[in-house]
């Protein structure tokens, strides 16, 4: 894990058994769906060859819960933003 872990922010998706954090990975350029404590994560980026090769695959990241997603966009189930 590398010295510096970036930290990002996420909101509450779901409800029930079915809540995640949503994060948006600027590399992938989607959202990563987490369990929805704040903390550490080891990065869901799906890396070469599907996508570009994402610095927290290396680093991992941590999630700051920032509250409720409101009017969450399509597809934020699958983590894929539409």
């Amino acid at each position: 894990m590398s010295d510096k872990v970036p930290v990002l922010r996420g909101r509450i998706v779901g409800r029930g058994p079915d809540r995640r954090a949503r994060v948006w990975c600027q590399y992938c350029e989607t959202f990563h769906l987490h369990s929805p404590e704040p903390g550490y994560r080891v990065a869901h980026c799906p890396g070469a060859p599907v996508g570009p090769e994402s610095p927290y695959k290396e680093s991992g990241y941590i999630i700051e819960v920032a509250g409720e997603a409101e009017g969450a966009p399509p597809g934020f189930e699958t983590g894929r933003a539409a």
